[in-house]
């Protein structure tokens, strides 16, 4: 673990947007149009939040047809970080409204 990255980890956890996105990445593997029906907030906004995330490495990402696919990485040490967080803030009333809209949404992923 290097302090530099542990910083920009850290940082991605102040970010409410992000914050909220961690916590659907958790959940399940999601596409950019998913997280933004959840969310509510524009497509390019969800784009630009993703693939900051993916330089952090602790998203995987997977493309099936013409989705991708992302996903916390929980095997990345900055990814336990941010699922640690995230199960302890599972009370917090925005996460469990972001998840009651996601368990609306029709998978597509196989």
């Amino acid at each position: 673990m290097d302090l530099e990255t542990l910083r920009y980890t850290l940082q991605a956890l102040a970010n409410e947007t992000r914050l909220r996105m961690f916590n659907l990445l958790n959940q399940r593997e999601l596409t950019v149009t998913d997280i933004c029906a959840v969310l509510g907030v524009s497509q390019p906004t969800v784009s630009k939040q993703l693939m900051r995330l993916l330089l952090l490495k602790v998203l995987t990402s997977r493309r099936e047809g013409n989705f991708v696919y992302y996903k916390l990485d929980g095997s990345s040490e900055y990814g336990r970080i941010i699922q640690y967080v995230i199960s302890a803030s599972n009370d917090l009333e925005t996460f469990k409204s972001d998840k009651e809209k996601l368990s609306g949404l029709k998978s597509r992923s196989r």
